[in-house]
């Protein structure tokens, strides 16, 4: 019988949770922040399980119950004192997830390349100056965090692979073409692209004086073989997400470089995204090792969902000309019957964040970082409710952009402060939105919105 003094009671928790887990055949088991060094080998009996974390610990050692848990598919063991990776960690082939971020490892197996259902990897916050070239072979890696690690940048980078090893420290040939906010500091990463062999390039290296700017930026991107989309801490700049949007809408590789602090606003399909600070060039040059001669997964093109309302509207448009003067409440019930009518989906604000009066989905919005998209509607649009509209979609924990539906015409100082914060929020006025709902879907409307934005244009 254990004691039921120190760390023994913290054991006998564990025992207890292990043994209603088994009794119930849950599938996920929370052992975090008991302060383990071990864990009970009656963990090993609970074959079923598919989630386990066992974060906040002070384990010193992967535990060997856990090879016999061959349905994982997410393990977090971060926040331990982990130094070293057995081999056995292989046996885990269902993992989709893993964190092993604030530990203290020194490097990792070569077996972890085994793990090829792995989208998200957490090596943040330990000890490792390099990391096994059989990490490329993962490729269904989707995020990579590698922040506070000590790598070392590779031994050798010359025009051509070694012969003893044909795919490691590959020099990173082609053109790239690199987005990123004003607040990112771009020189130490572009020198480094081009040490390696690249041919890096910004929109404002090869767009001609005088023209076109969104011609210019896609005829930027169709010319690279590769689009590195760079985030630092701070405001995410709404053209940076355009750019991503048109990068994946030509089908172009794409790698994201975002500081481990930031909240990205979109889940890019099949792309990679390293957390790592943009000036940390060791993180950032192995991540791009990595990359490099991989198959970079591309997201799968979807046929458009939505569609116009044609003579629909009309009859839209008379009920709102008859209430006027009409209410945000009435208003919010015509508006979601158009999007109902258009083919997307729309809900009250109730299911989605009370904050907002809608909350919208369509797999046409993915392609512009759009989707989900909050809609808020307002009688009279000032800047207390556009800073407010900005506050609540950064608290979003879910939604990439907002939209504001104005019932009156909107001061000409309030688009101005819209523009300048560069933030993913636009403006529209109900019955311009209803009207250009007769020839274009709901998606093209915010995508010209989106676009006016990103470059400058009053709505």
């Amino acid at each position: 019988m254990r004691q039921v003094t120190g760390s023994y009671v913290k054991i006998d928790i564990a025992v207890s949770r292990i043994t209603e887990a088994r009794r119930t055949r849950a599938k996920t088991l929370d052992l975090s922040g008991l302060g383990l060094t071990e864990v009970p080998s009656e963990l090993s009996s609970l074959t079923q399980l598919a989630r386990l974390n066992l974060g906040h610990n002070q384990l010193t050692a992967f535990p060997a119950e856990l090879s016999s848990l061959t349905q994982l598919t997410e393990l977090n063991l971060g926040h331990n004192q982990l130094t070293a990776l057995p081999a056995e960690l292989s046996s885990l082939t269902q993992l989709t997830e893993l964190n092993l971020g604030h530990n203290q490892l020194t490097a990792l197996p070569a077996e972890l390349s085994r793990l090829t259902q792995l989208a998200r990897l957490n090596l943040g916050h330990n000890q490792l100056t390099a990391l096994p070239a059989e990490l490329s072979s993962l490729t269904q890696l989707t995020e990579l965090n590698l922040d506070h690690n000590p790598l070392k940048p590779p031994l050798a980078v010359t025009a051509h692979a070694t012969e003893a090893s044909p795919d490691r420290y590959m020099v990173s040939h082609g053109r790239w073409f690199v987005s990123a906010g004003s607040n990112v500091d771009l020189s130490p990463l572009m020198s480094d692209l081009q040490r390696r062999g690249a041919d890096p390039y910004v929109l404002s290296d090869v767009a001609e004086l005088g023209s076109d700017v969104l011609q210019s930026l896609r005829q930027a991107i169709a010319r690279a073989d590769q689009v590195l989309l760079v985030v630092g801490r701070g405001t995410i700049s709404s053209t940076v997400m355009f750019e991503a949007g048109i990068a994946v809408g030509m089908d172009k590789p794409l790698i994201v470089i975002a500081d481990p602090h930031i909240k990205l606003p979109y889940d890019l399909p099949g792309v990679l995204t390293v957390r790592a600070r943009p000036d940390d060039l060791e993180a950032v040059g192995f991540a791009l090792d990595q990359a490099q001669g991989r198959n970079v997964r591309r997201s799968q093109k979807a046929a458009a969902t939505g569609r116009s309302l044609g003579q629909r509207i009309d009859g839209l448009l008379v009920r709102l000309r008859a209430a006027e003067p009409i209410n945000e409440s009435y208003a919010i019930a015509l508006l979601k019957e158009a999007l109902d009518d258009s083919g997307v989906i729309a809900a009250e604000g109730g299911n989605t964040d009370q904050r907002f009066d809608l909350g919208v989905w369509s797999d046409d919005l993915d392609s512009i970082a759009a989707n989900p998209l909050l809609i808020e509607v307002k009688r009279k649009l000032h800047r207390v409710a556009v800073d407010q509209a900005h506050r609540y979609l950064a608290e979003s924990p879910t939604a990439r952009a907002a939209l504001i539906v104005s019932l009156v015409p909107v001061d000409r100082e309030v688009t101005e402060r819209l523009r300048r914060s560069g933030q993913p929020v636009w403006v529209i006025l109900l019955r311009d939105l209803l009207e250009r709902m007769r020839s274009e879907s709901f998606a093209e409307v915010v995508r010209d919105l989106r676009n006016r934005a990103a470059h400058g244009a009053l709505p």
